[in-house]
């Protein structure tokens, strides 16, 4: 980051500030460049696809963790596939006031020859995955981690 290009919107130029004015600044800058919101979703059917390992509230397999000042969001998914899953089949969803993507995020994955997708929409709270019913990807823990902008 620039940091004189950074501050340039919250001091004047024409003026000399003490170290302690210029800490100041700098420290409200970061602060308002860490605001971080975790939002935790829920897998919807169980049954098909669910955490990748036990859930705890230490470790959640589900989350959105989003920067509300600067509008990027990483979504991790966690996750095992139980059972043959439908095209677009709905397999979680965010909490109701999370962001939602500003454009569409998706992400690919293989697991040996077999390959399975997850994407969330431009506006939705749900995710959503490719068909996947080859059984050599059944039980086989994945990790996905989608950066995107996403909006309130």
């Amino acid at each position: 980051v620039n940091i004189n290009g950074a501050l340039e919107n919250y001091y004047d130029k024409s003026k000399t500030y003490t170290k302690e004015e210029v800490n100041d600044i700098v420290t409200k800058q970061e602060a308002k460049a860490t605001d971080i919101t975790v939002y935790r979703g829920t897998f919807t059917n169980r049954e098909l696809v669910q955490e990748g390992t036990f859930d705890t509230d230490a470790s959640p397999r589900l989350t959105l963790t989003y920067s509300s000042s600067t509008g990027v969001g990483i979504l991790k998914v966690d996750f095992k596939i139980l059972k043959s899953v439908g095209q677009g089949a709905v397999i979680a969803k965010l909490p109701k006031g999370a962001p939602h993507p500003a454009e569409l995020v998706e992400a690919q994955v293989w697991v040996g020859d077999v390959s399975t997708s997850i994407w969330m929409d431009k506006g939705a709270d749900v995710i959503r995955m490719y068909a996947t019913n080859d059984s050599h990807i059944f039980n086989k823990r994945i990790i996905i981690n989608i950066p995107g902008i996403f909006k309130k």
